[in-house]
């Protein structure tokens, strides 16, 4: 009987630990809260102490690193067009807040290194997914995060496993990610050039049991259910990204603090 109340508490320590070190990832900086890759919902995150800001990076016509998912600026501001073709100056005229709620009402698209400075003043890590396809984004984006020297608190992620290679050739000290379907062919692909995390919307426990034995850190996109998320740290994940960060936050406080 005191082994089996040894082994329970053992196993209750353990599902504590699991719901406490979970990484919560504010997607867009938490699109359900506050339009998405804005400040106001970087600054949300911040407040609600996401452990990380996600964010996904652009190219303006002229070099600029903007914010911004879509390849053009019609769903979440009031211009249209594609937004590598606008000028920064362009961009910065267009409401990018009025269409999540009035309130939000001249929020502008930020840049790359706006978020920068706010995560470094507030202390908070960042995973930067590069969305531009131009052949120079990888090397901004790298030289920007050096300028910073945020080199140790910046996950640069892509969909494509060419850029986050370049990433590791151009400083190796910068975390990578690559967003995909995984299996294991990928994850021994990651494994060979030492990247830190897989990230993606399918898993298993086998897939995040391989993913681990290959010392990569898993992450799941994007989960907004407080059930899908219990479900998805037993399983073992590392991080969940989610666009609502205030109901991942009260789960693991409430869990790590009972």
């Amino acid at each position: 009987m005191k082994f089996k109340n040894q082994l329970i508490s053992v196993i209750f320590i353990f599902s504590l630990q699991s719901f406490a070190d979970v990484k919560n990832v504010a997607h867009r900086g938490g699109a359900l809260l506050a339009p998405e890759n804005s400040i106001s919902s970087f600054k949300n995150a911040i407040v609600l102490k996401a452990d990380f800001l996600e964010l996904d990076i652009l190219i303006s016509s002229d070099d600029s690193l903007m914010i911004m998912h879509d390849e053009t600026v019609d769903r979440t501001t009031n211009g249209n067009g594609l937004l590598s073709e606008l000028t920064y100056s362009q961009l910065r005229k267009l409401d990018a807040g009025r269409k999540f709620k009035k309130k939000f009402a001249n929020e502008k698209i930020p840049t790359f290194s706006e978020i920068l400075e706010i995560a470094n003043k507030n202390k908070i890590e960042v995973v930067a997914e590069i969305k531009s396809t131009d052949s120079t984004a990888v090397k901004k984006v790298v030289a920007m995060v050096q300028n910073y020297k945020m080199q140790d608190r910046v996950i640069l992620s892509s969909f494509n496993i060419d850029q986050i290679k370049e990433v590791r050739r151009l400083d190796s000290t910068i975390r990578i990610q690559l967003f995909a379907t995984v299996n294991k062919e990928i994850i021994d692909q990651l494994k060979e050039i030492n990247a830190e995390w897989i990230g993606s919307n399918e898993f298993s426990q086998e897939i995040i049991d391989y993913a681990h034995s290959k010392n990569l850190l898993f992450n799941v996109w994007t989960v907004n259910k407080e059930s899908e998320m219990i479900s998805l740290i037993k399983l073992g994940v590392d991080a969940i990204t989610t666009d609502d960060p205030a109901t991942l936050k009260k789960l693991t406080s409430s869990k790590k603090n009972k």
